[in-house]
């Protein structure tokens, strides 16, 4: 026996609509979100802008290279990526920005505080997504060049939160070395207060983007470019929803840090204290982490040349063990 569905002019019209919405959305690439592990210091870094602990020669680059808004800049325009760790109760962030003009053509930190030069960091403690443009499920921490920090409160209006961001910026150039300190807060967060820190701990996940505005002077935002790929028609969406942040997964002390107190320099010979172990060989790193000098075995140069300044020397034993140690070269 054969059966014969029979579909009514409207019914075959909206198979239709409803077949080709599957197609569509089939179609369409998944957002990925990115991963990214952030491992714990062995102290709390310094917030100068010079990145001279052990944790930023260690932490892996990130670029910040999707266009959310405005034209695409030119290498010499922007140029973007960051490293980030934790410590205590605070993620903390190293960013390498070239933007041939720092740019604040707003006196009022709380006029246009997105038409001017300023990263803007995007942190959702518990990973949880969802709204935040008007409530505390995440926060959009605009931080101006100045030190500034301003976010959308509960009534949707601006409001300054300079005590949950600590920033230095150093620059050579058009290069300018962002270094912040941001203290984390949950959820609960409320403008009365008080507000208690959350405790950042080894597998803890967060949901986390990074973004800068580009001002040259024009008094508006002529690019923002952030570190996700953002989905289509939702470009500029960050600061309201944390549904599109990557990830980021919070990792222990790496071996090579908590293993720095056992390394030292004793004449031109590097050594391992109180250790049977032997140095094979090393390498010495730039405070940016550049490689500025390696030696198969334990003979120290009597001269790095390499200019004065902070340095970071990574060591493997005979026995497998990475150490490292900070040093201060003078010519």
């Amino acid at each position: 026996m054969k059966y014969v569905l029979t579909l009514s002019p409207f019914q075959a019209h909206t198979w239709c609509i409803l077949a080709s919405l599957f197609i569509f959305f089939a179609s369409q690439p998944a957002l990925s979100q990115s991963n990214y592990d952030v491992y714990q210091a062995d102290a709390a870094p310094t917030i100068d802008g010079e990145a001279l602990e052990p944790i930023w020669s260690y932490a892996a680059w990130k670029t910040m290279d999707q266009v959310w808004l405005g034209a695409t800049p030119t290498a010499s325009d922007f140029q973007g990526r960051f490293k980030l760790c934790w410590y205590g109760n605070k993620i903390y962030i190293l960013a390498e920005l070239t933007d041939n003009a720092l740019y604040d053509g707003h006196t009022n930190p709380l006029d246009q505080w997105y038409n001017d030069d300023c990263v803007e960091i995007f942190i959702d403690e518990d990973n949880s997504n969802g709204n935040h443009q008007c409530n505390y499920q995440a926060f959009a921490y605009h931080v101006a060049i100045n030190g500034d920090v301003v976010d959308l409160g509960t009534d949707c209006q601006p409001h300054l939160y300079n005590s949950h961001v600590q920033s230095d910026i150093k620059s050579a150039g058009n290069l300018h070395t962002w270094e912040l300190a941001m203290t984390i807060y949950g959820n609960g967060y409320t403008n009365a207060g008080p507000n208690t820190p959350v405790s950042l701990f080894n597998g803890k996940t967060c949901g986390f983007s990074l973004a800068y505005c580009d001002d040259d002077g024009s008094n508006v935002r002529e690019s923002f470019i952030g570190s996700e790929v953002m989905p289509a028609g939702h470009n500029d969406d960050n600061y309201k929803t944390s549904d599109y942040f990557g990830n980021i997964h919070l990792k222990g002390v790496p071996a090579t840090l908590s293993l720095e107190s056992f390394l030292e320099i004793d004449k031109s010979q590097l050594v391992v204290k109180n250790s049977g172990e032997k140095i094979i060989q090393y390498t010495v790193y730039s405070s940016t982490g550049v490689p500025v000098f390696h030696q198969d075995g334990d003979q120290y140069p009597a001269s790095l040349k390499a200019p004065t300044g902070m340095y970071v020397i990574v060591a493997e034993t005979n026995e497998g063990h990475l150490l490292n140690k900070r040093i201060l070269y003078q010519q």
